[in-house]
């Protein structure tokens, strides 16, 4: 459209314009490299309007004004103000559509929104505390036997635990009396005469079973 006759013919610019690029084209005034067109953009063809035709045909931007009527004196009867008004004038139909569905009429409620959350809601990083477990109970250092047998084969087993060490011993060295003490006491508490947790010298031991043995004569004679 550059070239065209009308442009060529209006305007002496584009005439100008042609002859540069005829000796630009035809001309060896200015000489090009290889350079010159490594780094060629090339955009694609835009299309543009014909401003020169529409410049031609100009249109004002109140069309009613242009076929000779008249402004009225009061210049807001020129807006019309029904466009873009609330008006409550179809609430009465709208109500009766109500009850053409079936539907209860009740004033519009607030929906809360509800986002999407794209990760998961935090959590305070808190451990919960490590009890140290128990410990197990020595049930392989507890003697079940002792326990559950009878007091004739706990007594026989706890003379022959001391005639066992009183052996091993050397023969010249004299009797230890506490051992003794402590044998007297394990046998008064596995026949009954004292109590678990009492604590009673081996004498007094001695003395008691020796009044329950007295006791026992009268009625062997009898």
């Amino acid at each position: 459209y550059m070239w065209h006759d009308k442009y060529l013919q209006s305007d002496k610019t584009n005439d100008a314009l042609l002859e540069y690029f005829i000796q630009l084209l035809g001309g060896n005034e200015i000489q090009y490299s290889h350079l010159d067109f490594n780094d060629v953009e090339i955009n694609d063809n835009k299309t543009f309007t014909d401003i020169a035709f529409i410049a031609d045909l100009p249109k004002a931007c109140l069309i009613d004004s242009i076929g000779g009527t008249e402004t009225p004196a009061d210049f807001k009867q020129m807006f019309d103000m029904t466009i873009y008004s609330l008006s409550n004038r179809l609430l009465k139909d709208v109500m009766t559509t109500y009850e053409q569905l079936n539907v209860k009429y009740e004033p519009l409620k607030i929906i809360k929104p509800q986002f999407e959350i794209p990760l998961p809601p935090l959590q305070l990083a808190t451990f919960p505390p490590i009890f140290s477990e128990p410990a197990a109970p020595p049930l392989e250092l507890f003697d079940l036997d002792e326990v559950f047998s009878a007091a004739r084969t706990q007594l026989a087993n706890m003379t022959s635990k001391c005639v066992q060490s009183i052996t091993a011993k050397d023969a010249s060295k004299p009797l230890n009396t506490r051992e003794l003490e402590n044998y007297i006491k394990e046998c008064a508490r596995i026949t009954g005469i004292i109590h678990e947790h009492q604590d009673v010298q081996a004498r007094e031991i001695l003395n008691i079973l020796a009044r329950q043995i007295v006791s026992y004569r009268p009625y062997a004679d009898e």
